[in-house]
């Protein structure tokens, strides 16, 4: 009673996850002065993923045209592509996805005329799948032609917990990791002059390489392949995170962004964001990686650090790699900073012994 509260911040975790992924920062958040909020993203508690998550898929019409005619063809080729967001790292991965890849399109490509009739034209799905879609009308209407797409409600889940608690007054915040970067980006977007700050740990706005990103956009729809981290849910879930990605990061939209003091933190080992994306993101709203001037401060982690997509959570390893992330001290520290005052220190990411102890007696900046 009688302490200082800074605000409400709004805390989204990634995906496929928890809010639980982000309890050790929403915690120090709240002993530091701010109310907490830290919902379940779009459903992402709740099982069967086939039904539950968002999704896109493709219209029955044309998938009975598609994947009757090239559906074991298409699996067949594809087969050898890693898991797009968790790739194994082996030296051979990179050649099996282009190789596995450019079969798959070769066969589409190749068996073009088997597809065509109708209204259905395969040039058409190729460019609905693969083509960024807000800011384009063409490609927008072949999107709604062949597609059935639940990927805004990435936002719009985000936008009624916000205003559940727009009552509380005050100053609002949000903060995000990957997926929930991109939902804590496009609740500002959304709604101008009320979200003060914002903070983002590797924001997912696109498939980390061009060859996982068409596969994600091309295969995703057909519901002929599913992913297992530890359990199965559909490609078609990731295609929807990347084309809500895809949303967040149109030339409109950073526009409405500029005016809003945004701290993004990346890392040069994401295996799922692409990190050049992200970085075209952050200029494209008036941000310098230099920190020079403005509103907007940026952080890299350097390869050497090792850092993984997942850097919030301390306890959390990239499938795959090991990496995990002994930086959260002054992660935390310096995303708190940001909150509170607008600025970070950039040096302080480079020392992991930071201070002893846990998150609960990490100092306030």
């Amino acid at each position: 009673a009688g302490e200082r509260v800074h605000g409400t911040v709004l805390v989204f975790h990634g995906f496929s996850n928890r809010p639980a992924q982000m309890e050790l920062l929403g915690q120090y958040l709240y002993d530091n002065g701010f109310n907490v909020y830290a919902p379940t993203l779009a459903g992402q508690d709740t099982d069967p993923p086939e039904t539950s998550w968002p999704r896109v898929q493709i219209k029955p019409q044309y998938k009975n045209a598609l994947v009757t005619k090239l559906g074991d063809r298409l699996v067949g080729r594809l087969s050898r592509i890693p898991d797009p967001m968790n790739p194994s790292g082996s030296p051979s991965a990179p050649n099996t996805e282009a190789e596995a890849m450019q079969s798959a399109t070769d066969a589409l490509e190749e068996d073009g005329d088997d597809v065509d009739g109708g209204d259905f034209r395969l040039r058409e799905y190729f460019t609905a799948a693969t083509t960024e879609t807000e800011d384009n009308a063409e490609a927008r209407r072949l999107f709604a032609k062949y597609f059935v797409s639940s990927h805004k409600r990435f936002h719009d889940d985000a936008q009624a917990r916000l205003d559940e608690v727009r009552p509380l007054g005050g100053a609002f915040y949000t903060v995000g990791l990957s997926v929930g970067g991109a939902v804590a980006l496009s609740l500002a977007e959304a709604n101008p002059g009320v979200i003060r700050r914002v903070v983002v740990h590797a924001p997912f706005l696109a498939v980390a390489n061009p060859l996982p990103r068409t596969a994600v956009g091309l295969l995703g729809p057909l519901d002929i392949m599913k992913m297992n981290w530890g359990y199965d849910f559909p490609l078609a879930a990731i295609t929807a995170a990347a084309r809500f990605g895809g949303v967040v990061r149109t030339p409109s939209a950073r526009a409405k962004m500029a005016g809003v003091p945004t701290f993004m933190v990346l890392t040069a080992t994401d295996r799922a964001a692409d990190v050049p994306i992200d970085e075209e993101f952050y200029k494209g709203i008036g941000g310098r990686t230099d920190n020079r001037g403005g509103a907007h401060r940026f952080y890299k982690y350097p390869k050497e650090a090792q850092v993984p997509h997942p850097m919030t959570d301390p306890r959390e390893k990239q499938s795959g790699t090991g990496f995990s992330n002994r930086y959260w001290k002054p992660l935390y520290r310096e995303t708190l900073r940001f909150l509170v005052e607008g600025e970070v220190n950039t040096a302080a990411f480079d020392n992991n012994r930071l201070e002893p102890g846990s998150v609960w007696n990490l100092p306030v900046p």
